[in-house]
């Protein structure tokens, strides 16, 4: 099913109203019946409509043949995990208060987490392998590796992600690195990936080198597709 941008909009307020109106009315009541681990991972989940709407990819068709590589939250793993299969989805997310969650999540969903958990590292990725510095925010989808003055700096193993993507060879790429990709703008080879979601933060690398980003996808033969884009979530498609 292919939402319009009008439709998308509706959804994500919508959310937005029902993660309030959880946080409000709620979570008080859980607290009370669910151990902290469980009322952590469904604070985490209903709060991430707060953010944006994952229902974005409903508009994006995924197929049986694709590969996908998930430069983002456990939530678009599994998702798309749901649609395609687990085997065929590799996700890098470089917090590491985040993976003792992974597995719950994964559950909840009745997603195999053994093959997940083969295709999941809890890493960086740049332009080399080694390590660097990561910063951990109290809002965990606001952290990345751009210093925060109320953020905790960790050193944190990277992956190159050009060797990691000769290696899974995905032909879809999702992309929520809060930041970092004005960075991977500059190193990434994007050979055999036809399809793109990203979400880019103008607010943290500011709107020249937003633009810029922007115009390394389309440098590379990436078309914007407007119907299934908003103001800062894009999605971008090339053909062979």
């Amino acid at each position: 099913m292919k939402f319009s941008q009008k439709e998308l909009k509706v959804i994500y307020w919508r959310s937005r109203e029902r993660a309030i109106s959880f946080l409000k009315n709620d979570l008080p009541r859980i607290q009370q019946t669910l151990s902290p681990s469980r009322v952590k991972l469904r604070l985490m989940l209903f709060t991430s409509a707060l953010k944006k709407p994952i229902v974005q990819l409903h508009g994006v068709k995924l197929r049986l043949g694709i590969h996908l590589l998930a430069l983002a939250s456990v939530s678009y793993h599994t998702f798309c995990a749901k649609k395609i299969g687990s085997e065929r989805v590799f996700t890098f997310e470089a917090n590491p208060a985040l993976s003792s969650l992974i597995k719950e999540t994964y559950d909840l969903n009745e997603v195999s987490s053994n093959e997940v958990s083969s295709n999941f590292e809890n890493c960086l990725v740049a332009d080399h392998n080694g390590a660097q510095t990561f910063y951990i925010s109290k809002a965990f989808w606001g952290s990345s590796i751009i210093p925060s003055p109320s953020a905790a700096p960790i050193q944190i193993t990277t992956r190159s992600f050009n060797d990691e993507l000769k290696r899974i060879k995905p032909t879809f790429l999702i992309v929520d690195i809060e930041g970092g990709e004005w960075e991977l703008s500059h190193y990434m080879q994007l050979e055999g990936v036809r399809k793109i979601v990203i979400e880019t933060h103008p607010w943290k690398i500011g709107e020249d080198k937003n633009l810029l980003v922007e115009k390394a996808f389309e440098n590379a033969g990436f078309k914007k597709i407007s119907d299934l884009s908003t103001d800062h979530h894009f999605f971008y498609q090339r053909h062979a």
